[in-house]
């Protein structure tokens, strides 16, 4: 992974360790995920070069297509519903059979694309068609999900990375929100394909570990706080805390959810407001080890923030089941 200015702070007279902070440049995984995979190995090249990471017992599938930037918007959607179809093709030939997290990053996520549409909501209805093409079966596959984040870059491909494991996760949704996948078409003619999180197998004597999808100042299906930061930053923590609490199948306070979390990544929309992310970050998450930070932009035109993370919970959804 590219980063710049790292840092690592410790807090003064005696108070807790601050996270460090890595600045991510690239469209890469989190810190988290890389450490520990092989070299990458490639498959098939051709129209999209794929290459494929083995390592920890989880295996990363990474793809582009190259110029999407470029395309109308009937080819893109077609280019998209081949990646994840052919995502679930390659996953059904290996021993990591069942997806847990994706991370999409794609170019120009703002512009329009004809008829109302920007190129988020084309994206949205292709990742939706491959889906609905491999091993979650015709459309009901909504429940079945798992998490997810997608932002916008300057760049001109757009990027796909699939996490994997050999056992599936259980997905979890935020009682804040609407579960993104019953998203009403206001928000585009197909919705994100998505969990709020999923929560991974659990080894004996362990926390369960949670993986967090991209998250915001969205309340129901609406984006809140339009043009405030800080009003933005405070409904971003209150899903990520009432996420965390959903996740350990327990109730609590915002608080009790985010002290759960071990890892972070911050997208931020404008450069001039990442210390004030920062800050409330250090402030709020009394058990995060490291933050990553990057530049993009966020799915909805109004969202200034959003952050994704990993959590350890002592229960979770997957026990009370």
């Amino acid at each position: 992974m590219t980063t710049a200015g790292v840092q690592s702070r410790s807090g003064p007279g005696g108070r807790r360790a601050l996270p460090e902070i890595l600045r991510v440049t690239d469209l890469s995984v989190p810190a988290w995920v890389s450490e520990g995979m092989g070299l990458p190995a490639e498959r098939w090249p051709g129209e999209r070069t794929w290459s494929r990471r083995e390592g920890g017992g989880w295996t990363l599938i990474s793809g582009a297509i190259e110029g999407a930037r470029g395309m109308g918007a009937l080819e893109l959607q077609r280019r998209v519903c081949e990646v994840y179809a052919e995502l679930g093709a390659e996953l059904s030939r290996g021993r990591a059979l069942y997806p847990l997290r994706f991370w999409n990053f794609v170019p120009g996520i703002h512009e329009g694309m004809g008829d109302g549409l920007d190129r988020y909501m084309v994206f949205n209805a292709g990742r939706f068609a491959g889906f609905a093409s491999w091993h979650v079966g015709g459309e009901d596959f909504g429940p079945r999900l798992s998490t997810a984040s997608g932002v916008g870059h300057e760049g001109t491909a757009l990027v796909v990375h699939c996490l994997a494991g050999p056992t599936p996760g259980t997905p979890v949704e935020n009682p804040r929100q609407v579960p993104a996948y019953r998203y009403s078409k206001r928000l585009g003619p197909l919705p994100p394909c998505f969990a709020r999180a999923t929560v991974l197998d659990r080894r004996p004597g362990e926390a369960a570990r949670v993986l967090v999808g991209g998250t915001a100042a969205v309340r129901g299906e609406d984006s809140v706080h339009e043009g405030n930061l800080l009003g933005q930053i405070g409904e971003t923590l209150e899903n990520m805390g009432a996420l965390a609490c959903e996740a350990g199948g327990v109730s609590g306070s915002i608080g009790v959810g985010l002290s759960r979390y071990r890892e972070l990544r911050a997208y931020v929309t404008r450069v001039e407001d990442e210390a004030e992310v920062l800050g409330a970050i250090e402030g709020s998450f009394a058990g995060v080890g490291r933050v990553e930070v990057m530049r993009a932009s966020i799915c909805r035109r109004e969202l200034l923030v959003e952050i994704e993370g990993v959590a350890e919970v002592s229960g979770s959804v997957r026990d009370a089941v």
